[in-house]
């Protein structure tokens, strides 16, 4: 009985070419998991009545302020800018290969006939970039 196990495992090897992946199972290996990294940005720009640097109720909203993404992303389809529409919204989006950059800056730039009421730079590092931040910009009318 002992011969007949020992012939049939020398006929396995023979018809295996001696190779011993039949035999013995290989773990296979945990694939690495790519991600790329996808933000986008909201800007929004009001005009800031009382000058506060607050959004309060009832302020309204400002068209055509231009808005910039800066930041170690590969790809945005507007080259990281934005435009308010006319309700104070813009969006930018982002596109980078693998995993986010530590930091974006956001950046207004000022309309002509306004004062800003809030810092023109806002910086987003690590878990607040993977959020889609809403960054808010308010402009006080010079008078």
């Amino acid at each position: 009985m002992k011969n007949k196990h020992l012939l049939i495992l020398f006929a396995i090897l023979l018809l295996t070419g001696c190779s011993n992946e039949i035999l013995f199972l290989k773990k296979t290996p945990t694939p690495q998991i790519l991600a790329d990294c996808f933000v986008t940005f909201y800007p929004y720009a009001w005009v800031d009545s009382n000058a506060n640097g607050t959004l309060d109720d009832g302020e309204l909203p400002l068209q055509n302020v231009e808005f910039a993404v800066d930041g170690m992303y590969a790809y945005s389809a507007a080259k990281g800018r934005g435009i308010s529409d006319e309700d104070g919204n813009a969006r930018i989006d982002t596109w980078t290969p693998g995993e986010c950059p530590e930091k974006f800056t956001v950046r207004a730039t000022l309309p002509d006939g306004y004062l800003l009421t809030t810092d023109d730079t806002q910086v987003f590092f690590g878990e607040q970039i993977t959020i889609s931040p809403t960054v808010l910009f308010g402009f006080q009318l010079i008078e």
